[in-house]
Parts: structure tokens; sequence; C-alpha cells
């Protein structure tokens, strides 16, 4: 059995999620109760479809964490998908984990540009600051 699936603190969570799934079975049949009485409306019917719905929506995000997970372990380990990941056998690789963005060098113009932002900034800092201090002073 997997670990990565049927871990202690793992059974715990599937054990949580088939608790809501089955909650939200058990309202939405007291629902469908409820529409079919004397005094039952159409809201209630509506409610009756919906709760199912929230159950397995909620048995579906667990299901698609558990895949991200074992998918971001994979690409990690150096055995998931070469266009995320290195692929294996990489001989840059200086051991196992990926990048999921490749190093792009940094644009000496965008560099040159942030620099003088800075220093913009920085200049009008200094500006508050005096006039701040004039302020107080007069």
């Amino acid at each position: 059995m997997d670990p990565r699936i049927f871990g202690p603190r793992r059974l715990l969570c599937h054990l949580g999620v088939l608790v809501v799934f089955g909650v939200c079975l058990r309202l939405g049949w007291w629902q469908w109760d409820r529409s079919q009485a004397l005094g039952g409306a159409a809201q209630n019917l509506s409610y009756a479809l919906l709760w199912p719905v929230f159950g397995g929506y909620a048995v579906y995000v667990w299901v698609r964490l558990l895949k991200m997970e074992i998918r971001g372990e994979q690409t990690r380990l150096g055995s998931g998908d070469p266009v995320l990941g290195r692929p294996d056998g990489d001989p840059k690789s200086d051991g196992p984990g990926t990048a999921l963005v490749p190093y792009v060098p940094p644009d000496p113009e965008l560099v040159a540009y942030n620099a003088y932002l800075t220093q913009l900034d920085e200049t009008a800092k200094a500006k508050r600051a005096a006039k701040e201090g004039a302020r107080r002073a007069g």
C-alpha cells in the first residue's frame, strides 16, 4: 500500500471526506423527503439535488489534491513530466529535484530600469522626510 495515499494521516482524511460525502447525501435525502411532503416547495427539491453535488465535489477535490501531491513528489524526485521538470538522465542535473520555471538570465535593460525606479523612490522618500521635518520644525 502506498503511504502517500494510505498513510495514517491520509486514512483520517479519507474518513473525513467520506463522512462529509455521507452527510451531504443524508441532507439531500432529507430535503427530498421535505419536497415530497404536503408543504414541500421547489426550493426543497433543488436542495435535494444540490446536496449530493456538494458531496461529490468534496470527493473530487480530495482526489485531485492526492493526484497533485503524487505528481509533485514525482517531479521532485526527477521522474516527473519532462516539460515541467528535468527529464531523467539529464547530464546537467546536479541531483534530484526540478525547477518548474527554467532559469532566465536577467535583462540588463530591466536591471537598469529597476535601479532607476529605486533611485526615484529613495529621492521621493527623502523629499517627504525633509518636508515632514520642516513641517514639524515650523
